[in-house]
């Protein structure tokens, strides 16, 4: 009897615990929100249970927490009082590429890049189209900002727009303005005779020079903004030359130009620091202020000096002509080749320095530095004639050569011209090794 009742106590008080047990056990359900992530299916969790959530994904994003609120006020606590949804806060990752596409407009197809954050575009898109001059890429197709490769560093996804001008023809026109100084002097002295000689109508033939001596790139751009009348504007529409002070605003809209030429100053013109934006500033107010639509500009390649020469800007190069001559193509090719509105190089340098290694040897200077008269200043306008036209450059197409220039000596000169049409980046060496 005793056992019996001990059993039937013992009963009812685990019956009691089981059901007070089963009365404390409440649940709690959390649903989460990714905002974009991998889905998570809702978890059950019971009340006072410690709990460990995922960490969702989300391509391009850092997950930065749970919050209470889709409005991210409330950041979950690990506190759970009852059923809840979790919103996931994100937080955009830097791109690690951008895209940059090309509209051709009618030219040769050009790939998309994928391009690092930050950085220059380092391949120049080459392109071409029948009937049409290539005169650069830019950022709109209104043509009102142009994209410098050598400056303008990606950060975003772009599509750049191929600017197109119908093309000049030369054996009916030959008008030629540089912004320059005493080197663009230089290679205009016999540039009119040449184009007449090569058969181009007299009255379509007109060269000027805005010549302020030693004339640097910064002075240029700063003359753009104060249009002063610093300059002796040299002008040709006969062999001889007419001179007047001018004002640069003035002298671009003087003729409907076919060629505006640019060129930096020869003590700087191996000497990258000093080319800054200078060239895309110059160039852009050109190809805005040209009253013709369709100019080309152009960029003066000029010369080394002399390996003797005394000039006080030869320390930039070690007193070295060959020094020099590289530094001059290495800061074309970094500051002046990617503002892509420059269409046309007259290698003028490489003229020279090709026509140095024949018989004549380093004698192309009359004071180490400004070229000799008449063989020097020719060689540089028919290098200007060569490149602007294309040309062919031999005695039977431009019989004129300056008094002082032998039958030898414009063979000579015209095969150094030549060879720097092909190759204007390059030395090639002269035909002409013995008088």
């Amino acid at each position: 009897m005793k056992k019996l009742f001990t059993l039937c106590v013992f009963s009812v008080l685990m019956l009691v615990l089981i059901g007070c047990s089963e009365e404390q056990i409440v649940t709690y359900t959390i649903t989460f929100d990714t905002q974009g992530g991998n889905e998570l299916a809702p978890i059950t969790i019971n009340q006072g249970e410690d709990v460990t959530l995922d960490v969702p994904t989300k391509d391009g994003f850092e997950f930065i927490g749970w919050f209470k609120d889709a409005n991210y006020q409330t950041p979950w606590d690990n506190v759970i009082d009852g059923d809840l949804t979790l919103y996931a806060k994100w937080e955009a990752l830097p791109p690690t590429s951008f895209e940059v596409s090309f509209n051709s407009h009618g030219g040769t197809m050009v790939p998309t890049l994928t391009v690092e954050p930050n950085q220059l575009i380092t391949q120049i898109p080459q392109v071409s189209q029948e009937g049409k001059v290539f005169a650069g890429w830019y950022l709109d197709e209104a043509y009102t900002e142009l994209f410098d490769f050598g400056f303008n560093k990606v950060n975003e996804d772009m599509t750049l727009h191929a600017k197109w001008k119908n093309p000049t023809n030369y054996n009916e026109t030959f008008k030629v303005l540089s912004i320059g100084n005493s080197f663009s002097e230089d290679a205009h002295r016999y540039l009119y005779e040449i184009a007449k000689s090569y058969g181009i109508p007299e009255e379509n033939i007109v060269i000027g020079n805005m010549y302020i001596g030693g004339a640097e790139l910064q002075q240029h751009a700063n003359n753009i903004l104060t249009n002063l009348p610093s300059y002796e504007y040299q002008k040709f529409t006969s062999p001889e030359v007419v001179k007047r002070s001018e004002r640069l605003g003035n002298a671009i809209k003087d003729e409907d130009w076919d060629v505006i030429t640019i060129q930096q100053a020869s003590h700087y013109s191996g000497v990258q620091s000093y080319y800054q934006n200078y060239v895309r500033r110059i160039v852009t107010w050109i190809d805005e202020q040209a009253t013709n639509p369709n100019v080309t500009i152009g960029w003066h390649l000029t010369w080394a000096y002399q390996q003797n020469s005394s000039h006080s800007g030869f320390v930039w190069y070690g007193h070295n002509q060959m020094t020099m001559y590289n530094q001059i193509i290495s800061a074309y090719n970094t500051k002046v080749k990617p503002v892509t509105v420059i269409n046309l190089t007259i290698p003028s340098g490489t003229a020279i320095q090709n026509a140095r290694t024949s018989y004549l040897g380093d004698t192309l200077t009359r004071d180490g530095y400004h070229l000799s008269d008449p063989l020097g200043r020719y060689i540089a306008g028919l290098m200007f004639f060569k490149a602007i036209t294309g040309f062919d450059v031999t005695p039977s197409t431009i019989p004129y050569k300056p008094e002082g220039v032998t039958e030898a000596l414009q063979l000579l000169a015209m095969d150094a011209v030549n060879k720097a049409y092909q190759n204007p980046f390059e030395i090639t060496e002269s035909a002409y090794k013995e008088n």
